[in-house]
């Protein structure tokens, strides 16, 4: 569920009159992203949020968790921006034009896509100019009372978390995995409980309004998400 808050804060942008929906993603970025085998075909707002943008999770996404290190780090130490220049731009050291992208062109199909919503909060830091964590913090966290929502856990109470366990078959014993993270944090380490997203979720069933009727979204925003 980290993706839809991710989504609206990239759309209180869009409200703001920052950016258009079918617009190409690398007027509002450092570098360049293109498709290598559709180099003329922009990829747009639209499609990264609708998981049709032909980026692609490779082999290296999941050589980024926390869990791969020791010891184990619940925050990763690698930068969303870094991340993102490292798998898509043509001389990062993970770009691969096999891997990171599907053969089909841009718009043409839906492949879910982590690595794409990395790159949308990496495009709201572009274009608020502030970092992710913090603009969400502003921008939703705040404004929908979520007080104690956040995405990074250096910015949460970890002693009122739940913590992941996994399972070991051969000794068929609970084990703890601990906290981790990623790099790409915008596309899956929200940090929330019950109550706290059923406010945020309350703007979408309600045209746009807070528990308090307070107007957060426009009723079409809502509409066009």
């Amino acid at each position: 569920v980290s993706k839809t808050v991710t989504a609206t804060a990239l759309m209180t942008l869009y409200e703001q009159g920052k950016f258009g929906l079918d617009d190409d993603i690398n007027d509002y970025l450092p570098f360049d992203i293109r498709n290598p085998t559709y180099t003329d075909t922009p990829i747009t707002f639209r499609m990264l949020l609708s998981h049709t943008s032909s980026i692609i999770d490779s082999s290296a996404y999941d050589r980024f968790y926390t869990l791969k290190k020791t010891p184990v780090l619940p925050d990763s130490p690698i930068s969303l921006e870094f991340q993102m220049r490292d798998y898509l731009g043509v001389d990062g050291e993970w770009y691969d034009t096999e891997e990171n992208f599907l053969k089909e062109a841009p718009g043409a199909v839906y492949f879910y896509s982590n690595t794409g919503y990395g790159l949308i909060g990496y495009l709201v830091e572009q274009i608020s100019g502030m970092p992710f964590n913090e603009y969400c913090k502003q921008a939703i966290f705040e404004p929908l009372g979520m007080e104690q929502s956040a995405w990074l856990f250096k910015d949460v109470d970890t002693s009122l978390m739940a913590i992941p366990y996994g399972y070991n078959d051969l000794t068929r014993q609970p084990r703890v995995i601990g906290f981790y993270g990623y790099p790409t944090y915008p596309d899956g380490t929200l940090k929330t409980s019950v109550n706290e997203y059923a406010r945020f979720l309350s703007v979408f069933v309600n045209e746009g309004r807070t528990f308090e009727g307070e107007q957060f979204l426009k009723p079409e925003t809502v509409k066009e998400m």
